[in-house]
């Protein structure tokens, strides 16, 4: 048993110093890289680093209000035409119709991926 041991550990640290002598600089090579070509966005005041995060949720979350306004309006048309059915053309119940279907289909695909992409126990 310990000769598996052993061989296992032989094994695992010549992996690990084939890594650290092709992956890693390479690695190292890319990101300096990276950071170069994009030193315009690299925020070197790390009182202002520290501020990122919170900036990027509250700007988030500042935009949320006006999504939901434009739903309700959005919601509003949708509502008077359907108080109009009658006067829609076959053409314009049919695309309803078929948006309705749509968006039922995509439901049930979430259900299949959310169940974890089987088909069993509906």
């Amino acid at each position: 048993m310990s000769r598996y041991v052993h061989k296992a550990r032989t094994l695992a640290l010549e992996g690990a110093s084939k890594v650290t002598e092709t992956v890693l600089p390479t690695l190292k090579k890319s990101l300096e890289s990276s950071i170069a070509k994009n030193a315009e966005y690299v925020v070197k005041d790390e009182v202002a680093a520290g501020k990122l995060p919170k900036q990027l949720l509250y700007t988030n979350l500042a935009r949320v209000p006006r999504a939901i306004e434009v739903a309700e309006k959005e919601a509003k048309v949708v509502r008077e035409q359907w108080q109009k059915v009658d006067e829609m053309s076959v053409k314009e119940l049919g695309v309803a119709v078929l948006f309705g279907l749509e968006t039922y289909a995509w439901f049930c695909v979430g259900e299949i991926v959310g169940r974890g992409g089987s088909l069993t126990g509906y």
